[in-house]
């Protein structure tokens, strides 16, 4: 019973998702919607609504998935990774689904608790297996002829007898309707997929990526790329059943090898010549760690490509020489897009990610790129950078060459022939399927049940085949893998950012901190703030960061001060050794002016006397004009421009030398965690 009543059920479930033209999103964003109404959330975070429907449901959701159900509660407003009620629910569907809750509660836990009471008096005993009671008594309400090993004539007298009670009739219907779709939500057609995935797609991955991948960006980050490297295998293993083979591979170019390599060596740097970390690069706290030496660091290194490679993530060597045309013509990195940048470094990444997208250009030749499956390569990359070189540079209507991994995530998730509960139960707890029932209420109309006969009397008569009712639900669920949807669910560029500046790094400290919080009682709905229960602490932190903000002023003063005090020192000194280069210099052809007037045999007298005079001083005075051009001298005494720029190198000198001081405030959390 158990696999065909979930297979039924699965294709009534989503005929009648189809017939109302919703998707599983919506599905998921109604079980959400019930944890905020019922649990009266003002704000969450989206960890923690993973957590709330997996524990409350049995719904296992990875984030990426939730992000994009989420999307379909207009009333939320999301801010980095926490949701905030941008306006109040409306007061009647709030008071409709309070209602809805209450009353499934309650008619069908007292029909079930009715049954059970039944069977002790029948059967003459004081106790009884309640759960498995309860299974069998769902189990008849759904099919009765279809139960093995329980005595149904006691189920049959206890709903004969209360055949025509409105309150009873009410609760098998609610049963029914609950297993339905709860069944038809878990229903997974092991080793089978949505869509056919028959062409290799390999997957290449930017230097973010593969810091995703190794937790070098943190927990966080790794969290979402295990999502995606689960759903990943999880089709190489239907692939691998079907056609022997995975189809989707992981792998990275020499770019990206290159570019990984320098950020080690940058961290070897800093180790070397006692740096102060570049805290704009989230992942170099992480890399240095623990670290004290450059072998430290080294074996980071190795331990980083090491881990890579037991993913199964290979570097990928292709020709690719531009000196010929048959590679030539595929090569964007020479258009402006990838030219117009601001720095060298722009430059150079800019170049960088043109060759790349020029490589996929190349092996997506012949293809038709305007079909997902079929496009062979693409980019995955938490950079915006990359993500606007590759629209720019992609024609409408085609697969872009670069993408996210929120939307590969859901891609590859939506790929999968597999349901939305983890629990395999057909029986879950009574909470689970009535919640099951009033959220799919909420997004489809009535005739779930008269539905599920049809198809049902189909299914028993022969005319679906188990196979047939795979495909035909594989066709329903797969029209919302179609380009014209996928776009415009699925794109989200929320996880985006780049390694090289300190946007990722905010994001973290910001969800760690919100993970740490705990729910407060009302949230400003203009503000949108997080309301903070005790304000004694807040005022104790206020005065703490302001104690914190003198004392760090204070110490810039100084900083500044003996900074200038330095660059002045120098400027003063070099100033002088200058002047009297030049001074030098013009009474030296001045004496030659002079004796070019006098006689020769004077002249000749004078400058023998002079050098005579010269002599025992003369290493003292060369010296500094073998030191020092004239060019140079002249310069810097006319020149307020040269003399600018080595002033603000020594400013620049004086910062590495001498650390800046930096300003620590505390935060909310340490006072709560106290």
């Amino acid at each position: 019973m158990s696999n065909n009543f979930k297979c039924v059920s699965s294709l009534v479930v989503f005929r009648k998702m189809y017939e109302g033209r919703q998707s599983i999103y919506a599905i998921i964003a109604e079980f959400a919607k019930i944890i905020i109404i019922s649990q009266k959330l003002t704000y969450f975070e989206l960890n923690e609504m993973c957590n709330l429907l997996k524990n409350e449901f049995g719904l296992w959701i990875v984030p990426a998935v939730l992000k994009t159900a989420l999307k379909k509660l207009d009333f939320l407003k999301r801010e980095k990774n926490v949701y905030t009620l941008d306006r109040l629910l409306s007061s009647d569907n709030v008071k409709e689904i309070e209602e809805q809750i209450e009353q499934s509660k309650y008619i069908v836990s007292s029909i079930i608790d009715e049954y059970i009471n039944y069977k002790k008096e029948k059967n003459k005993v004081g106790c009884i297996d309640e759960p498995s009671t309860k299974e069998e008594f769902c189990k008849f309400i759904i099919d009765g002829n279809a139960i093995e090993d329980v005595d149904t004539g006691i189920i049959s007298a206890f709903i004969v007898e209360r055949k025509g009670r409105a309150d009873f009739e009410q609760a098998c219907k609610y049963i029914r309707e609950g297993l339905v779709i709860y069944n038809g939500l878990s229903y997974n057609a092991d080793g089978e997929l949505l869509e056919k995935i028959d062409t290799p797609l390999t997957v290449y991955l930017e230097t973010e990526m593969l810091f995703h991948a190794t937790g070098l960006n943190g927990a966080l980050f790794k969290s979402l790329f295990s999502d995606f490297y689960q759903v990943v295998s999880e089709i190489n293993m239907a692939t691998n059943k079907q056609y022997g083979k995975n189809m989707i591979s992981l792998a990275y170019f020499p770019e990206t090898k290159k570019e990984v390599d320098n950020y080690f060596g940058q961290a070897e740097n800093i180790i070397e010549n006692n740096r102060q970390i570049d805290r704009s690069k989230p992942a170099m706290d992480i890399i240095l760690k623990g670290c004290n030496s450059v072998a430290d660091v080294k074996q980071k290194e190795i331990e980083f490509w090491r881990d890579i490679d037991g993913m199964g993530i290979k570097i990928d060597e292709m020709s690719f020489d531009l000196s010929k045309d048959y590679y030539a013509k595929y090569n964007l990195s020479g258009d402006e897009d990838f030219v117009d940048s601001k720095t060298e470094d722009d430059k150079k990444k800019a170049y960088d990610v043109g060759q790349m997208m020029s490589k996929v250009n190349y092996l997506r030749r012949r293809t038709n790129t305007n079909i997902f499956r079929l496009v062979k390569a693409i980019i995955l990359t938490g950079s915006r950078k990359t993500l606007c070189l590759s629209d720019k540079n992609t024609q409408q209507q085609n697969v872009p060459f670069a993408t996210t991994l929120s939307y590969l995530t859901n891609r590859f998730w939506n790929s999968l022939h597999k349901g939305i509960f983890k629990d395999g139960t057909i029986v879950p707890g009574t909470n689970v399927f009535t919640m099951a029932k009033i959220a799919f209420s909420q997004r489809v109309n009535e005739g779930l049940l008269s539905e599920y006969k049809k198809v049902k009397l189909q299914f028993d008569n022969g005319t679906i085949t188990q196979e047939q009712a795979n495909a035909l639900i594989a066709g329903l669920k797969v029209d919302f893998l179609k380009p014209e949807s996928v776009t415009k669910e699925l794109v989200d560029e929320g996880f985006c950012f780049d390694i090289f500046n300190g946007e990722a790094i905010e994001l973290a400290k910001a969800e760690q901190m919100l993970e740490r919080q705990q729910h407060s009682e009302e949230i400003s709905q203009k503000e949108k703030e997080l309301s903070i229960k005790n304000q004694a602490l807040v005022k104790l932190l206020k005065e703490k960061n302001e104690q914190e903000r003198d004392k760090y002023n204070e110490e810039i003063r100084e900083y500044v001060d003996s900074k200038e005090e330095t660059v002045e020192r120098q400027i003063h000194i070099r100033t002088i050794k200058q002047i009297l280069i030049v001074i030098g210099y013009i009474l030296f052809f001045g004496v030659l002016i002079v004796f070019s007037y006098l006689s020769i045999e004077k002249l000749l007298g004078g400058f023998f006397l002079i050098l005579a005079l010269m002599l025992p001083h003369a290493e003292r005075f060369i010296r500094p004009f073998v030191n020092t051009s004239i060019c140079e001298a002249f310069k810097w005494v006319f020149s307020e421009d040269t003399r600018n720029k080595y002033e603000e190198q020594l400013r620049k000198e004086y910062e590495k030398d001498n650390l800046k001081p930096e300003l620590s405030l505390s935060k909310i959390e340490d006072y709560i965690e106290e």
